[in-house]
């Protein structure tokens, strides 16, 4: 994950300063918002220039469970952080940071908690989200990315699963509608410990 940049060594000293204090004088409880599972609190706490704070609760807990430092644009705290649970086994924290995707969607940065551990960065869940057209949408126990080749019809919509808290490819469907045809392919592929184990090609009339 990128570092916190700041234009002196005095404002470093400042900023380091000022998460020390961060992370030794957390909230109440009640300061946070609950997540959708009911499960946890959270409350974030803007510190200096894209520098935050995410203060993360456990139910019936009255300290912190885990504070994590993230980097986030100015004004993007508005956008609350939400955990999102995926299996019995793992959730995923997506935090708004602001910088934008590269289809102009809003992007987020991801963080894994596996069997119950605390969460942790994940730059393949969150460079998955950014290179594809649509962001990155949580299904059931399954992440699903859109993707387009620049000027065609063709789209792809990948499917993967949580692996030892990485994603894994599970299923993909190829779309494919030129317009100089009469009819449109689609291809699925299923897949087995992240290799291809079978393809097939459905033609559909328009």
């Amino acid at each position: 994950m990128k570092s916190c940049l700041a234009n002196s060594y005095w404002d470093r000293i400042s900023l380091l300063q000022k998460l020390t204090e961060a992370l030794q004088q957390s909230p109440s409880p009640a300061a946070g918002k609950p997540d959708e599972s009911g499960m946890y609190r959270l409350f974030a706490k803007r510190l200096e220039g894209e520098s935050a704070v995410i203060y993360i609760f456990r139910k019936g807990d009255s300290k912190p469970w885990q504070t994590l430092p993230v980097l986030v644009m100015p004004n993007d705290l508005d956008i609350a952080p939400r955990i999102t649970k995926i299996s019995d086994s793992a959730q995923i924290l997506e935090v708004y940071n602001g910088r934008g995707g590269r289809h102009s969607t809003a992007s987020y940065d991801f963080y894994v908690s596996s069997n119950g551990g605390q969460f942790i960065y994940s730059e393949a869940i969150t460079n998955l989200a950014v290179d594809t057209l649509s962001g990155l949408e949580i299904m059931g126990d399954e992440l699903e990315t859109v993707s387009s080749d620049a000027g065609t019809t063709r789209s792809t919509n990948t499917r993967y699963k949580l692996v030892d808290g990485k994603p894994q490819i599970a299923s993909r469907e190829i779309f494919d509608g030129e317009s100089d045809r009469k009819f449109n392919l689609t291809t699925y592929e299923t897949y087995r410990d992240g290799k291809l184990v079978k393809s097939w090609t459905k033609k559909e009339k328009r």
